[in-house]
């Protein structure tokens, strides 16, 4: 979990086709052939019931998003599907603000939306697909933004002013200066210095989208290291638009300054109930976040919500903040790789982990690639010491998880889209290694899991999948602490389908609850445990074993930047074995 304020992704689930029984009775007739199947029913028996019929299953998507150069024509279609074969009528339900939308045949499926001239910005209108008595409304949601620019914007904290114009020479002396004049396609350059929390939201809140194609990064100068803080704001760094590259920064909080004492009141206060809550500065110290992704409308009607989509986070040092490291909550397209998150969640009432990708929100029709990718990342030492104000337990505190992309705690619907965890590296993490809940169609991969698990009550284990279907996990390793689960499933799991361990390798003085036909029991080798040096000794069984349906997912580097495989397959787990 993360604190968030509910935010709802909404899909509908394909359904089944129901097949009935067609008795198909005629009578012979000399001017054609016979249509008869079977023979009609004998003299004085009782007359054939009429054949149920055939209930009509519509499917369509909830929201589509695009997002274009300002004054371009969109043209799209909703692409819904009908089972059993039914003709759909499509029909102009809300129209657009600022535009005008097209439905050339309400026969077939296709919609041209035109915008107003020099718009700049969000504009929606709702399409009903319509079939027999079925109907249902998807929500197009039209980002037009400013042709990219393609500039350098320079930040330096020691010698710039915000009154400067962000070049190299006259840098600009915040983040938020050179975010209020980003364009699409422009690089904010960031000079060594340390760059304080400018407000609730940290150090900059990241509202303007770069393009396709356009992505806007922050990143540092080439060779410096900036460093990004907030003490009581609710994260370090937020992103609420679309199309960002966040890069290489350290971002920090004030957990190590947090007393317990200051966390155990607000838990006290937020479990007495709604009328109690608080949202100042006295909250927001005791449950900041480092880099958050979510809707800037949160407070908004779940349908109204403007959803980020397509934000890379990569390559960041996240540490010692009181909440959650890493997370998204109802977002879509999320990139999180090579970053090293340690030390959070310690202080945070919202049950926080290092890594999290929470309430995902399709923004198109993509089920077959993957949408959300986390990869190569290193998570350690997250933990929660805090109870969960809601159950009034200790929860999370994982190094990564993937947490109820069915949307089943905010009432929405489940996220169609694939999620794939691949080539991470977890470790001395309060909750689980690595866990995937309430979640479907994510793919757990090549990653290293030791010794999880740590926190008084929970014992999620290593590697663990919870009321969740289409999840595969393989060519993992994965090594127990004294008493925690290697991998699991959890208790009383009856929405748990299609979930296969495989291929793995685990290790620890507690057995597996799942073993796979190609899973080994083996000490892996590392070359040092008891450092955390967990790449691989020459003697390891996980070395040019890797195997399964999806031993060859695009993976070209380990999590320490070495190509994949060296030799003849990949190695298991995280680390490829450096050859001599």
């Amino acid at each position: 979990m993360i604190l968030s304020n509910n935010l709802q992704s909404v899909v509908v689930r394909r359904l089944a086709l129901v097949a009935g029984l067609l008795f198909l009775l005629s009578a012979c007739n000399s001017l054609g052939p016979t249509l008869v199947t079977s023979p009609g029913p004998a003299a004085g028996s009782a007359p054939t019931a009429a054949a149920a019929p055939v209930p009509i299953r519509l499917v369509a998507p909830i929201a589509l998003y695009r997002d274009v150069v300002s004054g371009t024509v969109v043209s799209g279609r909703v692409e819904a599907e009908v089972q059993p074969s039914t003709p759909v009528r499509y029909s102009l339900g809300k129209p657009p603000s600022r535009g005008r939308v097209e439905l050339p045949d309400p026969a077939r499926d296709g919609w041209t939306y035109t915008p107003e001239p020099g718009y700049i910005g969000y504009d929606h209108f709702e399409i009903t697909s319509q079939a027999g008595s079925e109907n249902r409304t998807t929500r197009v949601v039209v980002m037009q933004g400013p042709p990219p620019a393609q500039r350098i914007l320079v930040v330096d904290a020691n010698t710039g002013s915000d009154v400067n114009l962000g070049t190299e020479a006259a840098p600009f002396a915040t983040l938020k200066a050179a975010h209020d004049v980003s364009l699409p396609g422009d690089t904010v350059l960031v000079r060594n210095g340390r760059y304080e929390q400018t407000g609730i939201e940290g150090v900059v809140h990241i509202s303007r989208s770069g393009l396709p194609g356009a992505f806007i990064t922050y990143k540092p100068w080439p060779g410096h290291k900036p460093v990004l803080s907030a003490a009581t704001a609710w994260n370090v760094l937020l992103v609420t638009a679309s199309y960002i590259r966040i890069e290489g920064f350290e971002v920090v909080g004030a957990a190590d300054r947090i007393p317990i004492a200051a966390s155990e009141a607000v838990y006290e206060r937020f479990a007495k109930g709604p009328e109690h809550y608080t949202w100042g500065f006295e909250t927001s110290a005791v449950n900041g976040n480092g880099i958050g992704v979510r809707p800037a409308n949160q407070n908004a009607p779940l349908p109204d919500r403007i959803v980020p989509r397509h934000v890379h986070i990569v390559g960041n040092l996240v540490h010692n903040v009181a909440g959650g490291g890493i997370y998204t909550d109802m977002a879509d397209h999320i990139v999180i790789e090579s970053n090293r998150v340690h030390d959070t969640a310690w202080r945070s009432i919202f049950a926080n982990s290092g890594i999290s990708l929470f309430h995902s929100f399709d923004t198109d029709n993509e089920t077959k690639q993957y949408k959300n990718i986390i990869r190569n990342n290193v998570a350690w030492r997250n933990r929660s010491e805090i109870k969960w104000y809601q159950p009034k337990k200790l929860s999370d505190g994982n190094g990564i998880i993937v947490d109820d992309l069915r949307n089943t705690q905010i009432k929405g619907m489940a996220y169609r889209g694939r999620t794939l965890v691949v080539g991470n590296v977890s470790y001395d993490n309060g909750g689980a290694g690595i866990q995937v809940f309430s979640s479907d169609n994510v793919d757990v991969l090549y990653n290293t899991v030791a010794h999880n698990s740590l926190a008084p009550t929970l014992n999620y284990g290593e590697l663990y999948v919870h009321n969740a279907s289409r999840v595969r996990v393989m060519n993992n390793i994965a090594v127990s602490s004294a008493t925690s689960h290697i991998n699991g499933t959890g208790k009383g799991n009856p929405r748990m389908v299609d979930v296969v361990y495989d291929y793995n390798v685990y290790f620890g003085p507690v057995a597996p609850v799942i073993v796979g036909a190609n899973d080994r029991i083996a000490d892996p080798r590392f070359i040092d445990f008891a450092a955390r040096n967990l790449g691989l000794t020459s003697a390891s069984p996980a070395i040019d074993s890797a195997g399964g349906p999806l031993r060859d997912i695009d993976l070209a580097k380990d999590v320490q930047g070495r190509p994949r495989p060296v030799g003849g397959k990949r190695d298991r787990g995280a680390y490829e074995y450096a050859r001599e």
